[in-house]
């Protein structure tokens, strides 16, 4: 994210242990962003289960699905 311009930056987490590092990476895309309006999407288990997580951990949403996102 930091060598290119990215306008949406999508990621996976399918085991709720992992959401503190998934966290972390959130905020480095967004501090290191060349697009400081970069849209963050993530997706998994993990969020089909509690989609309010997506913003707890500084994500933008969390769609159902990835042809979901794209609406």
């Amino acid at each position: 994210a930091a060598d290119s311009r990215f306008d949406l930056v999508g990621l996976s987490l399918s085991c709720d242990e992992h959401l503190p590092r998934l966290e972390r990476a959130i905020s480095m895309i967004r501090r290191e962003s060349r697009n400081q309006s970069v849209i963050i999407l993530v997706g998994g288990r993990v969020f089909t289960d509690d989609a309010s997580l997506a913003v707890k951990i500084g994500a933008d949403a969390a769609p159902p699905s990835a042809p979901a996102a794209l609406v």
